[in-house]
């Protein structure tokens, strides 16, 4: 999120996360065990598959999986440059695929 000098309160807005837990996110303070929430941040602050992968993979997730289609469907999007947790979830939803599930359960 450095690197691009966004800022982490915007990225975190972007995500649909409260502000106090995507802080505690992005900072390690907390864990989470809903990969949704690690895939709605990076998403939000634009990151590429690879980064997006290595987020998971950090996260203790699995990276995307092309043979898993919801997954082929995030990274596509990701590919197509978006950058917004609702367009994503607008795109899974056409293909009757679950949606990204960004629920607060801080």
């Amino acid at each position: 999120i450095k690197s691009t000098g966004q800022k982490r309160k915007d990225v975190i807005a972007r995500a649909g996360l409260s502000e106090q837990y995507g802080y505690q996110l992005l900072n390690g303070a907390r864990s989470t065990t809903d990969r949704d929430k690690i895939l709605g941040l990076c998403i939000a602050a634009g990151m590429d598959v690879e980064h997006t992968n290595r987020a998971l993979k950090l996260s203790g997730f699995s990276p995307l999986y092309s043979k898993i289609s919801r997954d082929a469907i995030i990274a596509a999007g990701i590919n197509q440059g978006i950058c917004s947790v609702m367009e994503m979830n607008e795109l899974l939803d056409k293909e009757g695929l679950s949606i990204l599930n960004l629920r607060d359960t801080s």
